[in-house]
This record gives structure tokens, sequence and C-alpha cells, in this order.
């Protein structure tokens, strides 16, 4: 019954967070922006969070990669810092030009969270 209620709340927030963006995404080129989050082995983290901020218009995306460790994002043309993370992970941030005539790929390596790790 629980499950049931939060999964409709977390429905009916996804559905505003997308109408509420939708103006945003109007009249403007928008480019794909695609790539894989792996461990420093090469295997996928399929818990990781994408969060991307666009430099100029102050407006914020989130995303979450599937049990490949893979995402797709849509996102107008600009300049966008993105940061990865996962638990157990040491974030990474970089910055990506998005262009609607180019793709973009990246694959990005977390690293141990060295903070939280325990020495014997």
């Amino acid at each position: 019954m629980y499950a049931g209620k939060l999964l409709t709340l977390l429905l009916m927030i996804a559905s505003s967070t997308l109408v509420s963006s939708a103006p945003y995404f109007q009249a403007q080129t928008v480019g794909n922006f695609r790539g894989v989050v792996v461990d420093k082995t090469g295997a996928p983290i399929a818990r990781a969070h994408v969060w991307i901020h666009e430099q100029s218009a102050k407006a914020s995306f989130a995303a979450k990669v599937d049990q490949a460790g893979a995402f797709v994002i849509s996102l107008p043309d600009g300049d966008y810092d993105v940061m990865f993370s996962a638990p157990g992970f040491a974030p990474f941030c970089r910055t990506v030009w998005v262009e609607s005539d180019k793709k973009i790929k990246l694959e990005v390596h977390l690293g141990p969270n060295i903070e939280n790790s325990q020495i014997d």
C-alpha cells in the first residue's frame, strides 16, 4: 500500500517537472548527450545519477542510468556542468558543450569514495 502511494507521488512529481520544463525546450535546437558510467574495472554502475546544470539559463536536469550504466539526455544547445555520482563512489564533474549537429558520447569511470572507506 505504502509503495503504491510512493510510486504515485513520484510519478506526479516527475510529470510536473517534465511539464514545467517543456517551455524551456520550445523553439530551441536540441542535441543528445549520451554515455555510460562504469567503475575502474569497466563494470557498469546501474545506480548512478547524472546531474546537469545549464550555465547561462540556470536550468538543471537529472537523469538515472539504466542497468548497463548507460544514459541518454536530450538538451538544448549550450554549455553544461555535469556531475556523475553513485553510492560508494567519488563524484566526477566535467563541462560539456551540447550542439544539435554533434554527437557527444562519454565513458565515465568512477573511483571508490575514499572518504567513506575504512582502513583495517
